[in-house]
């Protein structure tokens, strides 16, 4: 019938096409879809102000976005003029547009009512994306937690979409029973698909594509009410001097109305497809019905129906994504096999050779979407619903497990030596040679404060490369070192990591009542800071059985470190709970070698993957394992663009879920270059994705995260190498973390979240002073200063009860090993000894601190061991006096050389006056580093009373730390005792000529030659550690298991 009324229209002899829109017939047809569509929704007709007018016209929804704002504005202000003839600029600040945001149209509605009346006028009733974790559209919010405006005579107009076509979410009623002021409806997805209650509205509008016709015109059913003579329209001139916008007069809903919808050139071809679609559902309905729509309904909710269930009736192949409360009965949104890549392209394909088209979800959020609008027969959705059901039946079993680990014990048994063989191939050697006997050890690692390095005097002939940044450790001492490490944890005498466990060839899961706990507590204390998944899709897939188990397994690794995992630490059938270190490194092990397996996941679930193990900082290679999942989940991450804005599935854009990932993995690597000495992967000019806004990302405490670690970014170029010895660190303004809670809107977060983020500040704080080791003393700075002052309340919240209640991250134990090495070389520096028995009690606060986080975290072994070393040599010295950095006056000389104390000018006394003082620092004479003594003097027993010894187990005269001599170090220990008896207080071994002294044993003056420069290099977050110092993790045999 279209066809030939295109070419002859009632035999008129011309085609619709090409009537003129002020014919006689273009006005009959005008009518007649006028009055089909009265019929058909039950729209009161009357000129009086309870009548509604029945508007065709252009530009879409999208159109009628900005449509909805200049009318409805103007309308307010009209009313508002005629009611005040004063004060008319204040009250109009107080007038405002309420907005229902529940999916991806709302938004741009509401978007672009903030462009043209500003942000300030608009108010979000609700926002859906945050009633659900993953921050994603799905649900629509109980009313009694919507926040529309108190005064409703402020309210100009109240939107609402009555369908998300992107989302697939439906107003299952109309909001708020129509109580809402100046309601204004977008049905374009919906529209005559059910009854609707026009007289709840001041506005109703939609386009016909979706189920009244075709392209080109959009329907408005508008009150007279809100029209002339009803209605007073604000005159152009107030809304000039007002500053807000005067809209187009083809969107000027008044002058639309006066002239029929004919003030421009209406389509009238597309006004009779939408009366003839109008004709046919009036007579699908019985006469006596009203509204005449109820036939529609019907179908519409069978059709619905058919094909929900058969998504339903097989959970294990699809996923509905909207909350089931407010499915769209037109867009029935769904993943496949949670939304793995390969298993979708295969639905697609196999429905298109069976003719099912268009199901494929929108770019933005892909997935898939079945358009189930009212032009769809019924033998249509069932010849769907069957493919459905018949899909479901085919696809195998494709959730992911693991691998049997036959050949795991294998791998992970030649882990330790391995390791030890990679590292000689491949770790830095002596500068400027090959083959030579030197290994760098960057600034980053907190142990490095206790290497020897030169010290300023050296000429720059002297000093390796890169000593700005790092240490040379000596390769025999190492190799040593190493030789050690494989000997204690082949010993089985309490280390964790993968070879304890090597020698098992089944990996352990998690006992299957446990699993859903830990994935509770993930979520809850771990996912706001870092939301690397999305909660719904992951609790979905979990109830179904189809979380892939590397990523259930990860989420327990990360979840296991809080304090509140401790009762569900159970592994396989057991009901005994692990301490944490013991479950960890089990399950971490099969991670792993899931991870190594020939199983294929898609690229998101990887990179989620990948960056949960990263964080899980554990093992002998601690570094080294972190920084390589991290750059793989980076490099994927690079790959899918998603640091562009945008993911390769989906070229136009992404959604918030991928951009919340992004910034997870970019806090990562920030986090990694600091903890972990590694550059950082990313660099900001390669990132193009833009930040959160306040509020977008839905998770206050991740935002805080973000500004925090913004500092940590820009922090991290103090420590960039070549740059100048004079730079003392941030000597500006130093950002509040009160502001950063105000721009974050972090208030609201618990007590325990505050104090995790607190800390996390505190340690940024610490990093803000560059600190290069007790060589250079620049101790007035802001910097230092407020180094001092963070370190300190690093302890004071650790051991405070919000110190227990903590989230357990992965920088908590390393904030201790800072504070740490502040004490020490405040214990080194300071010239009053009222500080440094204050830094004698932080040494001693790290002490009870670390000891207790070994039992969660294996990054606390190393610095609780030399903290216990530390400590127990300051116990037995008769004189913290002793272990004192002397300041030595240097003067310039008649030759032109520096000497301590020898010419130039004098004081009236005639002493010396120093030109300028330095401390004076033990010399690096290439030969050995002093580290071996440090690690492997017997210490006379434990500081803290009650606290197992560093070295408990093992005998002075036996065991491993027997093993290991050094004639250089026993020469320069009797060196220092002779020194000691003879009262000079200076040692002789290690060079140097201006040490402090160690009381008793003698053992004081090497322990620090070892150490001065492992603690102040812990201070320093950028360069590679290497995996050098992982030897510590497990150096002293150490029950762990035992700690509560």
């Amino acid at each position: 019938m279209s066809c030939s009324s295109c070419l002859n229209y009632n035999n008129t002899g011309i085609g619709l096409t090409e009537l003129s829109h002020r014919s006689a017939e273009a006005n009959a047809i005008l009518a007649h879809t006028q009055s089909c569509l009265r019929k058909l929704l039950d729209i009161p007709e009357s000129d009086g102000p309870d009548g509604y007018q029945i508007l065709f016209l252009q530009g879409g929804g999208s159109g009628e976005f900005s449509a909805v704002v200049y009318h409805m504005v103007s309308a307010w202000l009209g009313k508002l003029a005629k009611e005040k003839q004063q004060g008319l600029d204040q009250e109009a600040e107080k007038m405002k547009l309420d907005y229902l945001v529940t999916g991806s149209w709302s938004l741009k509605a509401s978007q672009e009512a903030a462009r043209l009346v500003g942000s300030e006028h608009v108010n979000i009733v609700t926002d859906s994306r945050k009633a659900r974790s993953n921050g994603k559209f799905g649900t629509i919010p109980k009313q009694d937690d919507w926040t529309p405006t108190k005064h409703a005579e402020n309210v100009a107009l109240t939107y609402y979409c009555d369908n998300e076509t992107v989302d697939g979410v439906e107003f299952p009623s109309l909001p708020g029973s129509g109580n809402f002021p100046n309601l204004v409806a977008d049905m374009s997805s919906n529209f005559l698909s059910r009854p609707i209650n026009v007289r709840a509205h001041a506005a109703i509008f939609g386009g016909a594509q979706k189920n009244v016709g075709t392209t080109g015109i959009t329907l408005a059913i508008i009150s007279n009410a809100i029209l002339p003579p009803h209605a007073s329209m604000a005159e152009p001139t107030l809304l000039r001097k007002l500053g807000l916008p005067n809209g187009p007069i083809v969107l000027d809903w008044p002058t639309i109305s006066k002239n029929n919808s004919l003030y421009n050139t209406l389509p009238i071809f597309d006004v009779w497809i939408a009366g003839q679609v109008m004709q046919r559902l009036l007579d699908q309905s019985p006469a006596d019905q009203s509204p005449r729509i109820t036939a529609q309904e019907s179908e519409s909710n069978q059709k619905a129906s058919l094909l929900y269930s058969a998504l339903d009736s097989h959970p294990e192949t699809y996923h509905v994504v909207p909350d089931t409360a407010v499915r769209s009965r037109m867009n029935l949104c769904f993943r496949v096999r949670g939304g793995d890549e390969g298993a979708e392209k295969d639905f697609l394909k196999k429905a298109e050779a069976q003719g099912l088209l268009g199901l494929k979800g929108h770019r933005s959020v892909g997935g898939m979407r079945v358009s189930n609008y009212n032009a769809v027969p019924v033998a249509a959705v069932e010849k769907l619903a069957a493919f459905l059901v018949g899909f479901a039946k085919e696809v195998e079993e494709k959730c992911v497990h693991f691998a049997n680990g036959d050949h795991e014990g294998e791998t992970d048994g030649s882990d330790g030596a391995a390791a030890a063989h990679n590292t000689e191939r491949s770790s830095a050697e002596t500068p400027n040679s090959t083959g030579g006997g030197k290994r760098f050890v960057s600034d980053l690692n907190p142990e490095a404060a206790f290497l020897n390095r030169p010290s300023s005097h050296d000429g720059e002939t002297q000093r390796p490369p890169n000593d700005d940044i790092g240490i040379w450790v000596d390769r025999q001492e190492f190799e040593a070192l190493l030789k050690h490490k494989n000997q204690s944890t082949s010993g089985g005498g309490g280390g964790g990591g993968r070879q304890a466990y090597a020698s098992s060839t089944q990996l352990e899961r998690p006992h299957s009542a446990v699993l859903g706990p830990l994935i509770d507590i993930y979520f809850r204390r771990i996912h706001i800071f870092l939301p690397l998944l999305d909660e719904d899709e992951v609790r979905q897939q979990h109830a179904a059985g189809l979380v892939p188990e590397p990523l259930a397994h990860a989420v327990c690794l990360v979840a296991a470190k809080d304090a509140q995992a401790e009762p569900h630490l159970k592994l396989g059938n057991s009901t005994t709970a692990l301490p944490p270190r013991d479950f960890c490194s089990r399950l971490h092990s099969s991670v792993m070698g899931a991870l190594r397996a020939p199983c294929k996941y898609d690229k998101v679930t990887l990179i989620r993957i990948l960056a949960l193990v990263s964080m899980h900082n554990e093992g002998a290679d601690v570094a080294e394992d972190a920084s390589m999942l991290l750059s793989q989940a980076m490099h994927h991450a690079q790959t899918i663009g998603i640091h562009l804005g945008q993911q390769s599935t989906t070229p136009t854009g992404m959604d918030l879920a991928m951009k919340r990932l992004f910034w997870c993995l970019y806090a990562l690597d920030r986090a990694n270059s600091s903890m972990n000495g590694r550059p950082i992967i990313m660099s900001d000019v390669d990132i193009a994705i833009d930040p959160f806004l306040p509020g977008e990302s839905g998770f206050p405490a991740f935002e805080a995260w973000l500004r925090i670690t913004d500092l940590l970014n820009q922090i991290i170029d103090f420590y960039r190498p070549r740059v100048s010895v004079d730079l003392t660190g941030w000597e500006d303004h130093y950002p509040d973390l009160e502001s950063i809670f105000d721009a974050s809107q972090a208030w609201e977060l618990s007590q325990s979240e505050q104090a995790t983020l607190h800390l996390f500040y505190l340690c940024t704080a610490v990093l803000s002073h560059r600190s290069r080791g007790i060589k250079q003393i620049s101790r007035g700075t802001h910097s230092s200063i407020r180094q001092r002052l963070c370190a300190s309340e690093v302890l004071r919240l650790m051991e405070s009860s919000y110190g227990l209640e903590l989230n357990g991250l992965p920088f908590v134990p390393y904030s201790v090993s800072l504070a740490l090495s502040v004490a020490y070389q405040h214990l080194r520096q300071s010239q009053f000894k009222h500080q440094q028995e204050d830094a004698r009690a932080m040494v001693r606060q790290c002490v009870r601190i670390l000891h207790a986080l070994r039992r969660t975290w294996s990054s606390a072994d190393a610095m609780a061991t030399l903290a216990q070393k530390v400590l127990d040599e300051l116990d037995r010295a008769p004189s913290l006096a002793s272990f004192r950095v002397k300041r030595v006056p240097v003067s310039v000389s008649a030759s032109g050389s520096t000497n301590p104390g020898v010419g130039g000018p004098r004081t009236r006394g005639g002493a010396p006056a120093p030109a300028f003082d330095e401390p004076c620092m033990p010399a690096l004479n290439g030969d050995r580093t002093g580290l071996k003594d440090a690690l492997f003097q017997p210490s006379a027993g434990p500081a803290v009373p009650g606290a197992e010894p560093a070295g408990a187990g093992t005998s002075a005269s036996g065991g491993d730390k027997a093993t290991i001599t050094n004639d250089h170090a026993s020469s320069s220990s009797q060196a220092q005792q002779d020194g000691s008896k003879n009262g000079s207080g200076n040692g002789s071994g290690g060079g140097s000529s201006c040490n402090g002294g160690g009381g008793g044993g003698g053992g004081g003056v090497d322990l620090f030659n070892g150490m001065d420069d492992i603690f102040g290099t812990y201070l320093d977050p950028n360069y590679p550690n290497l995996e050098d110092f992982s030897f510590m993790d497990n150096m002293q045999p150490f029950d762990w298991s035992s700690i509560t």
